[in-house]
């Protein structure tokens, strides 16, 4: 998985040596901020939740100012996980089975085969590690604080949109989130930043967002 999290944009800033939230370190300020309304753990417990009781499938483009850029799905519904990246040919299908869990070795026109039982691991275990660079946009991983904006519809989704300005000696930055209402994931994320040199930007949107019977278990033998 390419991992296309603007880090020329946060080493910026870093360098400054400047806190990147609020009014500390002489940045500006604005309206009073709103720290966005949900922490990883609990949206990571609401898609889990989700995912079990109806399941969901959610696919992510990600994209940089360079242009590189990649698609990325994962679904989970009741005992299965799984994880599609057709532009690296990733393929990932898993299942919990008892106290374990087996996973799908082998992948061909479509179909999943040849699980494979991986002994005490858990489907939570799998979901934890593919699924973490979709929440990178909350406040808590780089020490900022967003305004909101106001409520808005994003995909048929109904969400919060937050936007992020820092400016402090020659160095700017500026952020727009969209999380989900209803699971506190993020649905657009876009971040550019520049320090009168060099410059850089990118971040990931939803482009599909499947709950319930939207959402189907892919085929395996």
């Amino acid at each position: 998985m390419k991992k296309l999290l603007i880090l020329p944009v946060l080493s910026l800033l870093a360098l400054t040596g400047c806190n990147t939230g609020g009014d500390e370190g002489g940045g500006t300020t604005g309206p009073t901020p709103d720290q966005l309304e949900s922490d990883l753990a609990t949206a990571k417990a609401k898609l889990k939740q989700l995912g079990k009781d109806s399941g969901l499938e959610i696919t992510y483009h990600f994209f940089e100012d360079s242009g590189d850029e990649a698609n990325i799905a994962f679904g989970l519904k009741g005992d299965y996980f799984w994880v599609v990246e057709e532009d690296n040919d990733t393929h990932i299908l898993i299942k919990q089975d008892g106290e374990s869990v087996l996973i799908y070795s082998d992948y061909a026109a479509g179909v999943y085969s040849n699980p494979v039982n991986v002994g005490t691991e858990t489907v939570d275990t799998y979901f934890e590690s593919f699924s973490s660079p979709f929440f990178q946009a909350y406040t808590v991983s780089y020490g900022g604080d967003y305004y909101k904006v106001g409520d808005t519809t994003y995909k048929g989704r109904s969400a919060i949109e937050y936007k992020y300005d820092y400016a402090y000696a020659g160095v700017y930055a500026s952020s727009k989130v969209i999380v989900d209402k209803d699971t506190d994931i993020t649905l657009y994320w876009k971040i550019s930043g520049s320090d009168g040199v060099a410059s850089s930007s990118g971040g990931f949107e939803v482009t599909e967002f499947k709950v319930g019977d939207q959402v189907s278990v892919p085929s395996h033998s």
